[in-house]
């Protein structure tokens, strides 16, 4: 331990109850320093964070300054509601217990801060859930490196929860923790601890006999010795101890030594009498930091009756004072006079205590493990509901779950357990987990029809909607709202609720309009509440998506507004971020960037990861908008960091889409490859099919400009035929798009012609087509089909904003020109002032070079074609070295740098 010690490395000690691990930890730590000591309970594993919010409570008891920030300090709140006026933020995610994991964990660097030195956690095995194990994961992973201070654990092994137990041995294999076995004594060391207590030099059979009765255990051995000398059968004299045995056996053999520690404690209740016996029984079951109210409450015993029995316990040293209650000496103690009672008497007893505990207000969760342990399952059901929503205050989304599933295995039937069937879904829904929450959808329905009820069948409904809404399914989502809104007389709140996520599904497929039309009708059936927020917040989006900044910049008002009002920062940093992208859409870019840092950090300040994930992108959008590449890269590599720990593949997988286009502007085409991949992997793993299936024509894309047209087809023509499956018209033209570029380079060009017409002649396409686009790519078909004039004829007329889409246009023009050998010369120098530009990617622009190096040599300008040549090969080398790590798409790449300007890239 001394060494362990020296090597900043934390201290486990393991073994079974009774054993000393508890005393070897603290005579440790009083060697080294101030110490601070956590004392698990048996009865904290039905409560998230019940041992934190001691610790948290017993911090500020004995550090009364504590230095917190004023974030942790108000997400502490949420256990110890006392540390702010101010309620801590609303739970809006999963990701939001971030918040308060970090803020125990500033609790603990603060006690080391404090000159703290170590921090004893005795009986680690009663913190079972899974919050609590939670909290103790990340800020070990935190503070461990730091070296703010050591911690040192006690716990049993065989009672360990084994998850942590795995976390601990892994500790101990990579260097940063010591796991100790304790051992119980052995007959050698008992032996000689017997000659010290008594005195003498003899007892090797008196040492045998205790030895094969206990064990060696520590414990086991001095409560048999107590009880041993409290029925007299243990003497002291001038010799050391003595028995009655001593003349009359020469083995020990009578000596009345019990079989386990449970006899040994029931001889020492029946001397103590009648009265200390009933208020044992009860504190057995009651749990460590019992009161005596509660205890009385469920003896029958007077109060002096009750306060004398207790200075009995005290004094026989059974019970010692805990915090503002008691507690056992020992936990084997208290399960030795458990295990004693017969199940009529623990029954009886589990339900006096939990009257007892409600008039006291004790913890909902205790309460209904009384009830069900005293054969009253009913009586439990509101408490276990109870337990679960204050879980849910905390972000113990897990223990939730398990306390709804306890009330429904309790007999929660009809109404009742709908409602716990729609807050499952809901925290299934937080949490991410699909199929589960699906599941609960399922009970939800089932009891809603059994039930009858209009109201509960619309829910379930729109909760199906919900579902289908983030699993990509805009259709369904869509059919089950329409449902709810055509079964008519609904509550307001239902019917705006349907009106919403109706309109979200049709903004999804591309009718904006029709999507801007639901949520003002929204608006009219709510009052002012959290949904008109999220309803402002997409209309902002809608209008912007349609260029009408001046009512995007309106409804972003309307939000930041009301959310002030709610008081709901979440609803004000929404809105800050809306109001950056319309500004830098109004061309203020600086002042753009301003509010978006501002809304940066004041998401850093509330703690909430989701916020600030957005937020990073949204500072991203506005740089690379502007081409800022290296400015855009910065929020992204800390975003795909944040989206990592913990793991959330659906912001990962946009972090990783966005780093892509960030990598091929900047030329590192194998970065951007393995970026977009993986976007691809997490999302079909997540089972986001619309992301899936947005970020699989972003990679055809890539592997087209890389010379693989082939492999690019086969993910276009699974993509096109799935967002048609899907109804996301939107993007159905810009996949067919892309399909029939590749149909072009693989030599099929009125192929692409035909599927070009059939986009312009498909009416709910009309607005979602994107002319400079299709044009570009029907001069390729033209220029394949070696009709120049046709070719130039497509592209005349087209214009476009876009650097990137108007050198393609300009490549297909000055080919088309070249081959016709009528080469302007203004658009042979407006060819050249585009491969100037910035906002063009290396590869884009090196097919517009290539192009640019056909019409000089039509020109007749062999020494610019030549210049011309030798930067499209120096451009083409340092492409080509991005990709070493993809040797395939590196051969593909020099493939196309080796062939001709009639088939080069121009016309890939």
């Amino acid at each position: 331990m001394e060494a362990a010690w020296e090597a900043r490395q934390a201290i486990y000690l393991a073994g079974p109850p009774g054993v000393g691990k508890s005393r070897l930890l603290l005579e440790f730590a009083q060697h080294k320093g101030p110490f601070f000591l956590l004392q698990a309970q048996p009865s904290d594993s039905g409560i998230p964070y019940a041992f934190y919010s001691r610790a948290i409570r017993q911090s500020l008891a004995q550090f009364p300054n504590l230095p917190l920030p004023p974030w942790a300090r108000r997400e502490l709140a949420r256990l110890v509601p006392e540390l702010s006026d101010e309620p801590p933020p609303p739970i809006t995610t999963a990701e939001g217990k971030l918040r308060l994991l970090e803020a125990i964990t500033e609790v603990i660097r603060a006690l080391g801060q404090q000159g703290v030195r170590s921090i004893i956690t005795d009986d680690l095995q009663f913190v079972q859930d899974a919050a609590s194990n939670e909290v103790a994961a990340y800020a070990m992973s935190r503070l461990l490196p730091e070296g703010v201070l050591r911690p040192l654990v006690a716990f049993r092994p065989e009672e360990l929860n084994p998850l942590v137990q795995e976390t601990l041995r892994q500790q101990a294999l990579q260097g940063q923790a010591l796991l100790i076995d304790l051992k119980p004594l052995s007959e050698t060391d008992l032996l000689r601890l017997v000659r010290a207590l008594s005195g003498a030099s003899g007892a090797i059979r008196f040492t045998q006999r205790l030895y094969g009765a206990t064990g060696g255990n520590p414990l086991f051995v001095l409560e048999t010795l107590k009880s041993l000398f409290e029925s007299g059968a243990l003497q002291t004299g001038p010799e050391g101890w003595r028995t009655p045995y001593d003349q009359e056996t020469t083995d020990y053999r009578e000596l009345p030594l019990p079989a386990s520690v449970r006899e040994v404690v029931w001889r020492r209740l029946e001397h103590l009498g009648a009265a200390p016996r009933r208020l044992l029984e009860a504190a057995s079951l009651a749990g460590d930091g019992f009161g005596l109210e509660a205890l009385r409450g469920a003896t029958a015993l007077s109060e002096w009756e009750s306060l004398e029995a207790l200075e009995q316990a005290l004094a026989a040293d059974l019970l010692r004072p805990w915090g503002p209650g008691y507690a056992f000496s020992h936990d084997l103690l208290r399960r030795s006079v458990r295990e004693g009672l017969s199940p009529e008497r623990c029954q009886l007893l589990h339900r006096k205590l939990a009257q007892s505990l409600e008039r006291q207000g004790d913890s909902p969760a205790r309460i209904a493990e009384h009830w069900e342990e005293g054969g009253k399952p009913n009586e439990a059901i509101p408490w276990r509901i109870r337990a679960a929503e204050a879980a849910v205050r905390v972000y113990a989304h897990a223990e939730a779950l398990e306390q709804y599933q306890k009330a429904l295995s309790d007999g929660a039937e009809g109404r009742v357990a709908f409602e716990i069937q729609r807050e499952r879904a809901r925290l299934w829904q937080t949490l991410d987990e699909r199929t589960p929450w699906a599941e609960a959808l399922e009970a939800m329905q089932h009891l809603a029809d059994e039930l009858r009820e209009a109201p509960l069948q619309a829910e379930a409904r729109l909760g199906w909607a919900e579902h289908h809404l983030l699993c990509g399914r805009y259709r369904e989502a869509l059919a089950e709202a329409e449902g709810v809104l055509q079964s008519g007389n609904l509550a307001a709140p239902l019917q705006a609720r349907a009106l919403y996520l109706g309109g979200r599904a049709l903004a999804a497929t591309g009718d904006l309009e029709a999507a801007e039309a639901r949520l003002l009708k929204a608006l009219e059936h709510l009052p002012e509440q959290p949904l008109t927020l999220e309803i402002y917040d997409w209309l902002s989006i809608f209008a912007y998506r349609q260029g009408n900044l001046e009512a995007a910049l309106g409804y972003t008002e309307a939000e930041r507004a009301l959310a002030l009002a709610l008081g709901s920062r979440t609803g004000q940093n929404n809105a800050l971020q809306n109001a950056a992208t319309f500004t830098a859409a109004q061309g203020r870019y600086e002042e753009a960037v301003q509010l978006a840092e501002q809304a940066i950090a004041e998401a850093r300040e509330m703690g909430d990861v989701t916020l600030l994930r957005y937020a990073l992108l949204n500072l991203f959008a506005i740089h690379y908008q502007r081409s800022n590449f290296e400015a855009a890269l910065g929020p992204l590599e800390e975003g795909l960091q944040s989206a990592r720990e913990p793991q959330n593949p659906e912001m990962e997988a946009k972090f990783l889409n966005n780093l892509s286009l960030v990598y091929w502007y900047r030329g590192e085409l194998g970065a951007a490859y393995r970026a977009v991949s993986q976007a691809l992997e997490l999302s079909q793993k997540s089972g986001h099919r619309a992301d899936a299936l947005f970020y699989q024509v972003v990679l055809a894309d890539d592997l087209h400009w890389l010379g693989q047209p082939a492999e690019a087809a086969a993910l276009l023509v699974s993509a096109t035929e799935a967002t048609r499956e899907l109804g996301l018209w939107s993007r159905v033209p810009w996949a067919e798009t892309h399909l029939a570029r590749c149909e072009v380079s693989l030599g099929r060009p009125e192929q692409a012609l035909e599927r070009l017409e059939r986009l312009r002649q498909e009416p709910r396409l009309a607005g979602f087509l994107n002319p400079p686009r299709m044009a570009w790519v029907e001069g390729l078909a033209w220029l394949k089909l070696d009709t120049p004039a046709l070719a130039l004829q497509a592209v005349q007329d087209a214009h476009t904003d876009d650097p990137t889409t108007a050198s393609q246009l300009w490549s297909v023009r000055l080919l088309a020109q070249a081959r016709l050998g009528q080469v302007s010369p203004e658009d042979l120098q407006a060819g050249l002032r585009l491969l100037q530009a910035q906002e063009i990617p290396p590869l884009e622009k090196l097919s517009l070079r290539q192009a640019v190096m056909a019409a000089l040599r039509a020109q007749g300008d062999l020494y610019q074609a030549l210049n011309q040549q030798r930067l499209a090969e120096q451009g083409l080398q340092a492409l080509s070295e991005s990709l070493k790590e993809h040797p395939e798409l590196q051969e593909a790449l020099a493939r196309l740098g080796t062939q001709t300007p009639k088939s080069s890239l121009g016309e890939m």
